[in-house]
């Protein structure tokens, strides 16, 4: 059983006929029969490989994962686009989509964010910095005052590590040293965590991970399994 990667991908262009003409495809595939049988269901990503590329098995093609969703066509900043969140096994999968647009919809292009916590994975592509211009995810539980189990799951708000000191000196009921390091501010915080609801008597389970989003091209990842 894979750890599991969450994606959002957008794809835009200024373009909106192309973007409509795109998002219309893609649900055509999402809504219709699987090309083979498998264990995704609607929106398995093979369904795309075999629309798109049918010279290609699907197997011969990084596409272990599904199309979770897909969202309805926007504007924004001048660009028409739509999205797809996507779970994929391990890793982003996001060179198909890349390559899709490449060869079907000229002009098309696209962005991403993917996460996954198990392999260490926080990298994100949005080189017009309109989609995803979250920097840092923290993932984060901790007792509050009373006790009470508080889970922050996957918070991107973050642009830097000067909001996220201001975001914990909020919100931690302890002092902490204020490092650029990710993994020894993650352990401080987790240490003291833990050491503050022992000292208070409270029985949990809690964690602190923040990381940083790496800027990956989508041609970094294998299109070829």
């Amino acid at each position: 059983m894979p750890n599991w990667c969450s994606s959002s991908v957008t794809f835009y262009s200024p373009n909106k006929e192309v973007i409509e003409e795109m998002h219309r495809k893609f649900v055509n595939i999402y809504d219709g029969p699987a090309s083979v049988p498998n264990g995704f269901g609607n929106g398995w990503m093979g369904d795309f490989v075999a629309a798109f590329f049918p010279e290609y098995r699907p197997e011969d093609i990084e596409c272990r994962g599904s199309v979770e969703e897909a969202e309805g066509v926007k504007e924004k900043q001048g660009f028409w686009y739509f999205s797809i969140l996507t779970l994929t096994a391990w890793s982003p999968k996001v060179r198909l989509w890349y390559e899709i647009a490449k060869s079907f919809y000229p002009g098309v292009k696209v962005a991403y964010i993917s996460e996954e916590s198990g392999c260490a994975v926080y990298c994100k592509w949005d080189e017009e910095d309109c989609f995803y211009q979250d920097d840092f995810c923290v993932d984060i539980c901790y007792p509050d005052k009373d006790g009470t189990e508080v889970t922050v799951e996957e918070k991107y708000s973050f642009h830097s590590e000067k909001e996220i000191f201001a975001w914990l000196d909020e919100n931690m009921p302890f002092k902490y040293h204020k490092t650029t390091n990710l993994y020894k501010l993650s352990e401080e915080v987790e240490n003291r965590i833990i050491a503050y609801a022992q000292r208070k008597g409270f029985d949990g389970c809690y964690w602190c991970d923040i990381n940083r989003f790496d800027e990956v091209h989508p041609t970094a990842f294998d299109f070829f399994g």
